[in-house]
């Protein structure tokens, strides 16, 4: 009779185990479920916001920063991530065609009253009610320092401080005014890669998707050095209508870059010779 106890109590005791080990993995392989709040123009659309002639011409074409489409993507397929642009633009037409053409995933679009709202309030309206009618546990809000992305963002996060979920500002780096985002805990980029190394760092990415973006942002920069290397003798409108990596409008002069520890193990993926582009690009650029 003991035996045969011992051996009931032991069984018990092991399935208990295996339930418990069952639902801990369930509960840490679950996705985490991804809000993207994203601006359009300077964020992902190569625009040139500050000289009005240039910047009117780039709306006759879809030209995107290369790489944030599929990072988009990823998160879609990854995390079935609800994707949401917010723009202070009112040139429906436009937009909509852009992120149609250029591969961006659905998502809705908000654009501007401008009878209505300035800059600042319409995307502070607009975000609040987002965030309200969609529950997530983690919000990723991508903007750029050519306008008040920065300070939109953080007043938004900061009305939201104990709500439980996980928020992310990436700022992407268009002038170099002395300071790259307004607020510490803000992420400046230059392209996908910085993110994809952010989002990797929080359970959102894998090694592979990091590799991956990698992979296509080098693809488009090596085309864009073979085209200032070649004093400009490719096809221009190759290089001046397509995407890009970097525009000719950059200033970096501010940048940091702050990966310098995840270069070895990214060795394969070619993001060594990424750091040394930026940094022929970007003078001053220090490496951490």
């Amino acid at each position: 009779m003991n035996l045969i106890f011992r051996l009931f109590i032991s069984g018990c005791f092991f399935i208990g185990i295996s339930a418990v080990n069952a639902s801990n993995l369930v509960k840490s392989e679950a996705p985490m479920s991804v809000l993207v709040v994203s601006d359009i123009d300077e964020t992902i659309r190569i625009r040139n916001v500050h000289n009005l002639i240039k910047s009117g011409q780039n709306l006759k074409h879809s030209r995107h920063y290369v790489g944030m489409n599929s990072l988009y993507r990823e998160l879609v397929q990854a995390h079935s991530a609800e994707i949401r642009y917010v723009t202070n633009s009112n040139k429906v037409d436009s937009h909509t065609r852009f992120l149609r053409e250029s591969g961006f995933p659905e998502g809705q679009v908000y654009f501007r009253d401008k009878s209505k709202d300035d800059k600042q309030s319409h995307k502070i309206r607009i975000i609040r009610r987002i965030l309200d009618e969609n529950p997530s546990d983690v919000v990723l809000f991508f903007g750029d320092n050519t306008s008040h992305d920065s300070d939109t963002y953080r007043t938004v996060i900061s009305e939201r401080s104990d709500d439980g979920r996980i928020y992310r500002t990436f700022i992407r780096v268009i002038d170099s005014d002395g300071k790259t985002v307004n607020y510490e805990g803000q992420i400046p980029f230059l392209s996908p890669i910085e993110i994809a190394l952010e989002l990797r760092d929080i359970g959102i990415f894998e090694s592979d998707q990091v590799r991956m973006l990698t992979q296509e942002v080098m693809t488009t920069l090596d085309r864009e050095t073979e085209y200032r290397r070649s004093g400009r003798k490719m096809h221009k409108d190759e290089f001046h209508k397509g995407p890009r990596v970097f525009p000719g409008f950059l200033e970096c002069a501010e940048y940091n870059w702050e990966y310098g520890d995840q270069l070895d193990s990214y060795s394969d993926s070619r993001m060594s010779v990424y750091v040394e582009r930026i940094e022929n690009l970007c003078t001053g650029l220090k490496v951490k």
